[in-house]
């Protein structure tokens, strides 16, 4: 899977909440391992840990398929795999006992516990708290791409790795606002762990968190370990290598289904506070979001301190995802089930929700679906439209600017989304501008108003109210100036004929052309590697990554030395086509240059963001 498909997948899409798609559900287990396989098949994932459990204990274990595909090895129970982002639940469950030993609270400003820690805060008044880099709600933008893996397998300090990406570590809004996913803060958050227990961080998690849940196989990768029995990972086109990544305790972890559904099985019990010592109630703390606008607002549902909420099949789930290179993992259990998954591929390419749906059909099969009650008394105030403004990754801003704008109009008990880019959506209103997507037996969606700025918060992504000029206006120029691009090249032809038939004379009239064509050539060629980065591939100088750098920010000189050429000699055109094609390539190119030029991205260097 390319960059440029995963940054949209996660700027358009939720990235951690949702509701899994429904198949015919197995009968027993003999159809639902048969099911998984022929899904394995169909999805071209090699291999799968599969549990199930409970709060007594994992109550049923299966690995299928191959684990190395090039060795046609096949996946067993003792197998590790890499985790990713679950990582982050045995984090905050460090960072309660943390707390519980009176080191510091969920209160406790951050840049007065370490700051050693680089982290750029033009809010004074708003500090970045424990709680905020538990939730994701600092204002924290995710990892720069030059900070993802550590090609060198240098395994530097926790601090170092942090602070090496002092970009990333810049507040974006007041913390406590807005919900933004940043594997930044859960390194800090290991840091904090590290500096007060005086131990490095992997060390204090095996030892306090790991071994007295009894996940036996489980470990935090540090570059240098040995790693025995660690499956391979897979990309579509094959096996992916083993790279270590920076910011160890945001996704580090190598682990397996058994040991997972322990832990699982420990969060839904709430057997895990008593193992580890944690006051009543902890576990519940952490399932629900506090610090956010949207909670403010009454919505309960998102990302609580480690463990965040999804939605299948009219029942909500509590756990973590994870995803890293070669590999993608789900832990969720129901509390109102008393029942949970864990899934762990060795394949990042294919469909999760495929395999999950599979799961949560058999877990569901024989339970009722709860019934939605609509209500009436929707706000007069939420029609309008709204922008998105809590980027996970910044370098994304630009691309959502004008494509994520929804319109929202309620319609008696229903509030109905309409993209200007994608199809509608209806909501239902349950009450206290709390509203229920699709077939949800619980809200997702919430209307509401702080600081005098209207807003609605959809599963995980935040959208602001603004006017209907701003909600068209960048999206009708940027996409009529994006059109010039191909209408360029396309007329090149044309004027080539007529150059070589004698009718264009003089190297003024030839620049007027040749500008933008070499102008468009060089946004276009960088657009299209663009399509070609992988993440691996994203952080490093290469080929792609220099025509990016070298593309746009030609792209960018040619367009304004183009406009000036155009103002000066636009009268020695004589033909009215030819001079209104000048001066519409001129403009428009200007105008494209100028606004990603805004966003910083002219002449962008990939490797060194």
């Amino acid at each position: 899977m390319t960059l440029l498909r995963l940054l949209l997948m996660g700027a358009l899409l939720v990235n951690h909440t949702g509701v899994f798609a429904e198949e015919a559900a197995p009968t027993d287990y003999q159809a639902l391992e048969q099911q998984l396989l022929t899904t394995l098949l169909e999805e071209n994932i090699p291999g799968a840990q599969v549990a199930l459990f409970d709060s007594h204990g994992v109550r049923w274990l299966r690995s299928l398929g191959q684990s190395h595909r090039d060795t046609q090895s096949s996946m067993s129970d003792a197998h590790l795999l890499r985790a990713g982002s679950t990582s982050k639940i045995l984090v905050s469950l460090a960072v309660q006992k943390m707390i519980q030993a009176g080191h510091f609270s969920l209160a406790s400003p951050v840049q007065e516990l370490a700051p050693e820690i680089a982290i750029s805060n033009p809010y004074p008044a708003s500090p970045v708290r424990v709680i905020h880099l538990l939730e994701h709600t600092a204002g924290l933008d995710d990892m720069h791409f030059k900070n993802m893996f550590d090609h060198t397998y240098s395994g530097i300090a926790l601090l170092e790795a942090i602070n090496r990406d002092a970009e990333a570590l810049t507040v974006r809004w007041p913390p406590g606002q807005w919900h933004s996913y940043s594997n930044p803060g859960y390194a800090i958050l290991g840091y904090l762990v590290e500096k007060f227990s005086g131990q490095p961080f992997e060390h204090y998690v095996q030892n306090e968190v790991i071994a007295p849940l009894g996940m036996s196989a489980s470990r935090f990768y540090k570059s240098g370990q040995a790693i025995d029995a660690l499956a391979g990972g897979h990309d579509d086109t094959g096996p992916v290598p083993f790279t270590p990544i920076y910011l160890r305790p945001a996704g580090a972890l190598l682990s397996n289904a058994q040991d997972l559904a322990t832990l699982g099985s420990a969060l839904l019990s709430t057997r895990v506070e008593s193992e580890l010592a944690l006051a009543r109630g902890t576990v519940s703390d952490m399932e629900s979001p506090t610090s956010s606008s949207a909670a403010r607002a009454g919505l309960s549902f998102g990302y609580g301190q480690g463990i965040y909420q999804a939605s299948a099949n009219n029942h909500r789930w509590y756990g973590h995802d994870g995803g890293i290179t070669g590999f993608v993992t789900s832990l969720l259990y129901s509390r109102e089930l008393d029942r949970g998954f864990v899934i762990m591929l060795n394949s990042h390419t294919g469909s999760m929700r495929r395999v999950q749906s599979v799961l949560t059909d058999y877990l569901l099969a024989a339970t009722p679906a709860t019934p939605v009650i609509a209500r009436d008394a929707i706000s007069p105030d939420i029609d309008g439209y709204y922008r998105l403004v809590n980027h996970r990754n910044e370098i994304m801003a630009g691309l959502m600017y004008f494509a994520a704008v929804i319109k929202a109009e309620a319609a008696g008990s229903e509030l109905v989304f309409n993209p200007l880019i994608g199809s509608e959506e209806h909501t239902t209103h349950i009450g206290q501008q709390l509203f229920v997507e699709g077939k949800r037996a619980h809200a997702t969606v919430v209307f509401g108003q702080e600081n005098g700025q209207e807003f609605i918060h959809i599963d995980g992504q935040q959208f602001e109210k603004i006017s209907v000029v701003s909600a068209w206006w960048f999206l009708l120029t940027v996409g009529f100036s994006a059109l010039l691009l191909p209408l360029c090249v396309l007329y090149a032809p044309i004027w080539l004929i007529n150059y070589w038939r004698g009718k264009i004379r003089g190297y003024q009239r030839v620049l007027l052309r040749v500008l933008p064509l070499c102008a468009s050539f060089g946004l276009l060629g960088a657009l299209l590697a663009a399509t070609q980065l992988t993440l691996d591939s994203v952080g490093l100088v290469n080929a792609k990554t220099l025509a990016i750098a070298i593309g746009s920010l030609l792209f960018g000189l040619l367009s304004a030395v183009n406009l000036l050429c155009v103002w000066r000699w636009h009268r020695l055109e004589a033909g009215r086509l030819a001079r209104g094609l000048s001066g519409l390539f001129a403009l428009g190119f200007a105008y494209l240059s100028i606004y990603l030029l805004a966003f910083d991205y002219i002449g962008i260097a990939l490797w060194a963001w």
